[in-house]
């Protein structure tokens, strides 16, 4: 019984208003974008202390990798596709960046069952 209370006050303090203000404040003032700014944080600080952001993202097209049996269905086959993912981050202090190189891969399935 005493755990739970425990834990219902925990909750009730993390979740309090006064605290999610608190903690946006604060996550706020270490990086400060500007207002009208259109990026999204990616998180990673840059060497020179500013915080890198997601600029753009650009895919190629699907490609038909390989042919597996499928794995939802008695019958039939998944095809397998891949594509590349180009991610450009830009640092919002020095405006340095970096491109991310992706593969991402798909399952189509194309089973069935009779």
């Amino acid at each position: 019984m005493k755990k739970l209370i425990q834990v219902l006050l925990f909750s009730a303090v993390m979740f309090s208003p006064s605290f999610l203000n608190h903690a946006a404040v604060n996550a706020e003032e270490r990086h400060s974008v500007p207002e009208n700014s259109s990026m999204v944080s990616y998180g990673k600080l840059c060497n020179c202390g500013g915080v890198n952001y997601l600029l753009s993202t650009s895919y190629g097209e699907w490609v038909n990798a390989s042919e597996e049996k499928c794995t939802s269905h008695t019958y039939g086959t998944d095809i397998i596709q891949t594509r590349s993912a180009a991610k450009t981050y830009r640092c919002s202090s020095c405006s340095k960046g970096y491109v991310e190189h992706l593969m991402e891969t798909k399952r189509v399935c194309h089973g069935y069952d009779y």
